[in-house]
């Protein structure tokens, strides 16, 4: 079975739950489990340019947050400068684009 976990939505009440399969056990385990938590928490995607990320492609024991990581908790939930209102300009000054 290559199913590590699944995530059940009640669409009733947009209550989550997250199954993760009772065979995985140590960093497996709690990589899977971090996952499914920012799953819930909005972040769904993967990436293989950030080695170190608990969404990089290829690693099933990553059990911490990298600094892109938790750049990207910030900038989601606001931990950043950014407002309601802001032009497009003034965005990319916060977060230090070009």
């Amino acid at each position: 079975n290559n199913i590590q976990i699944l995530i059940s939505t009640k669409a009733s009440n947009g209550d989550m739950t997250a199954y993760v399969n009772a065979d995985l056990q140590g960093d497996k385990k709690l990589h899977y489990m971090l996952r499914a938590l920012m799953y819930m928490l909005g972040f769904a995607g993967y990436t293989a340019d950030y080695h170190d990320s608990l969404f990089n492609t290829y690693s099933e024991t990553t059990t911490k947050l990298s600094i892109i990581d938790k750049e990207a908790v910030k900038l989601m939930y606001g931990g950043t400068s950014i407002t309601s209102g802001m032009n497009v300009d003034a965005v990319r000054k916060v977060l230090m684009m070009k």
